[in-house]
């Protein structure tokens, strides 16, 4: 079962606005949360911290959380929790990525589309998009999945990523944020250029 942690902003009489954790651990999910009450949590083991930040979509008034979660057949995964609500309405997206992708972030793209940037045990960056409910993670082969490696030898994991949507000069853009290596003759300078 998933766990969160709970908080509660509120604002003093100077409008200043705080934040106050409800508790001092983390607790889960409580069942009336899920849209389903019988959500399949079954088909995993356990679920992993390390998900990228959660986004609001525009125009369908939904939360969207990314999580990477172990099935029980002991491979690694990462999908998103669709919330309409922040207190009721969760469910999981019916589709994860690929076996061995984790440290998910997911954002907004045109028609609604879920966009999703994992890392891979192969050493590359794998996008996926799917449709606003998640249902079916599907690889961008022809334009932006394994672009990216997770480090400098393209080995593992790596480093964590992330990314945001954009709006400049009326384009819609996505921006990444990456490391970058710099060197001369295999060697780092601590340059870029």
């Amino acid at each position: 079962m998933p766990r969160m942690a709970d908080g509660k902003v509120s604002s003093d009489e100077e409008d200043k606005m705080e934040f106050k954790w409800q508790s001092e651990s983390t607790s889960n999910v409580p069942h009336d949360l899920w849209e389903d009450k019988g959500a399949n949590l079954k088909r995993f083991k356990q679920f992993l911290g390390g998900g990228g930040a959660g986004i609001k979509m525009e125009e369908v008034r939904r939360y969207v959380l990314p999580i990477q979660a172990l099935k029980n057949d002991e491979k690694v995964v990462s999908l998103v929790i669709l919330a309409r609500r922040t207190s009721s309405g969760w469910k999981f997206s019916e589709g994860e990525s690929d076996d061995g992708c984790i440290q998910p972030a997911v954002l907004e793209w045109e028609d609604r589309k879920l966009v999703m940037m994992a890392s891979c045990e192969d050493g590359s960056r794998r996008v996926y998009m799917a449709d606003e409910e998640g249902s079916r993670w599907t690889e961008e082969y022809d334009t932006l999945s394994r672009v990216w490696g997770n480090s400098l030898a393209r080995k593992g994991h790596g480093v964590q990523g992330g990314f945001v949507s954009a709006t400049i000069n009326g384009q819609k853009v996505i921006l990444v944020s990456r490391p970058v290596y710099s060197g001369t003759n295999g060697k780092e300078t601590g340059r870029l250029h």
